[in-house]
């Protein structure tokens, strides 16, 4: 039979199936445009395929000084700095002017500083832009081809990794344990502020730092869920950085912190978004030292949290104890008020033992929130006598398979997993791995 379907337009519509025995040609209107600022377009609708947008990965954040009044950088000048911009830089895909400050100098403002975002769709192409950047003359061409004054690059050109993806709570899965989600691929599980590098460790689901960004780390570090996944934070991971004023933790897992974790963030204040994690209670909040009688009267506290609906922000956290044996930190447990226990740090391969009695804990999470879930070492857990334990909802057995774990309680009788299953057995007050190991 001959063909019924008019011949595919380029740009228009796309030859989705062939005409073949016994079908015929099928033309499908091409997709819509890739979204700005997030996607490019890898390739083009055809005849013979449809429009192709692919997420942007990485970014160079660069602050230019241009030889100009900000009254004269109108928009066509703009258009010409970004084209300029772009043409100087290989691999660049898109050039963005974030901000425009006035320079002074003296009464005048004669020159502006131009905050600028090159973004990128591969790691290769952005290290080499960077490295081309770095070059004292590498605008100067394109900036005179385009009749633009003098620019300079005032700042290092450092490759960040870019993400998009606007914050999102995450959708649990309340039959297993947290620790056996599946983190997303990357790019999506390392970001970069400054010269410091912030990655989820892929084994124990933390997150961790690299470098020193102490002066290049500013304003907002966003650590949100779905472009950072992670279940915990390492020791140390916001220490001194005291630039950043806002922090977000938004969607991520994490149940609690190591002690003084935000200790190191902006001494003028700093704002911390904890929406849609599984914290119980409210963080401490680090406290300026006052250094005069006035300030003495009204201690300024520098963290302000943003809490996950519901929560009561007078419920504080109370610490009740870290690993018990060994000189052994940022693995700390807290309870809320009501004597809820959470955990906070990096307990992977830490805490042997834990010693919860006398300590006010009287509950433990359900699954998903498995308190001790990923610790791998940890052999025996004391409780007081009135905690109920139900171990089957209270620990999750991929956590613990093939590992013996003792849930001490006296008098009460006291459980034990061995190696697929929990059994109850009695066990005398005094109780402690050496023991545990000699049965």
């Amino acid at each position: 039979r001959p063909l019924s379907q008019p011949e595919c337009v380029d740009g228009v519509t796309w030859e989705s199936r062939t005409c073949a025995d016994p079908v015929d040609r099928l033309c499908t209107p091409c997709s819509a445009e890739c979204v700005a600022s997030s996607t490019y377009e890898s390739a083009v609708c055809s005849v013979h395929s449809d429009l192709i947008c692919l997420p942007f990965t990485h970014q160079i954040r660069l602050l230019m000084r241009m030889e100009i009044s900000l009254a004269s950088f109108i928009l066509a000048k703009q258009l010409d700095f970004t084209n300029a911009v772009k043409a100087s830089t290989p691999g660049a895909l898109e050039v963005t002017i974030l901000s425009i400050t006035p320079v002074k100098r003296r009464l005048l403002a004669t020159s502006i500083d131009i905050d600028t975002q090159i973004l990128f769709g591969e790691e290769v192409t952005a290290l080499e832009g960077s490295s081309t950047l770095s070059d004292p003359g590498a605008l100067d061409a394109a900036v005179s081809a385009a009749s633009l004054p003098t620019t300079e690059v005032t700042t290092t050109p450092f490759v960040e990794i870019f993400c998009s993806l606007t914050p999102q709570c995450r959708v649990r899965n309340k039959k297993k344990s947290r620790m056996s989600y599946k983190l997303a691929g990357p790019p999506w599980t390392a970001k970069t502020c400054g010269s410091c590098l912030f990655k989820t460790n892929k084994e124990t689901l933390v997150l961790e730092r690299e470098g020193d960004c102490a002066h290049n780390c500013v304003g907002a570090l966003d650590l949100s869920y779905p472009c950072m996944d992670y279940l915990g934070v390492a020791a140390g991971v916001f220490d001194n950085l005291p630039l950043v004023t806002s922090l977000s933790m938004s969607g991520n897992d994490v149940m609690g912190f190591p002690i003084g974790i935000f200790d190191g963030l902006s001494k003028e204040g700093a704002v911390v978004d904890l929406t849609c994690t599984e914290i119980t209670c409210v963080p401490p909040a680090p406290v300026n030292e006052p250094v005069n009688y006035e300030e003495s009267l009204w201690p300024f506290t520098r963290v302000t949290f943003v809490l996950p609906e519901g929560m009561d922000p007078t419920d504080k956290c109370k610490h009740v104890t870290n690993c018990t044996r060994g000189d052994e930190r940022g693995c700390d447990f807290w309870i809320n008020r009501e004597g809820l226990l959470s955990r906070g740090g990096d307990c992977f391969y830490k805490c042997l033992e834990v010693d919860l009695r006398d300590k006010g804990v009287r509950m433990l999470p359900h699954m998903p929130i498995t308190v001790f879930g990923g610790m791998r070492l940890i052999r025996i857990i004391h409780f007081d006598t009135d905690l109920q334990l139900i171990p089957t909802r209270q620990f999750a057995i991929d956590d613990i398979m093939g590992r013996q774990l003792t849930l001490h309680r006296w008098p009460n009788a006291s459980w034990t997993f061995l190696g697929k299953a929990w059994f109850t057995r009695p066990l005398p007050d005094r109780w402690s791995p050496n023991q545990e190991f000699n049965q």
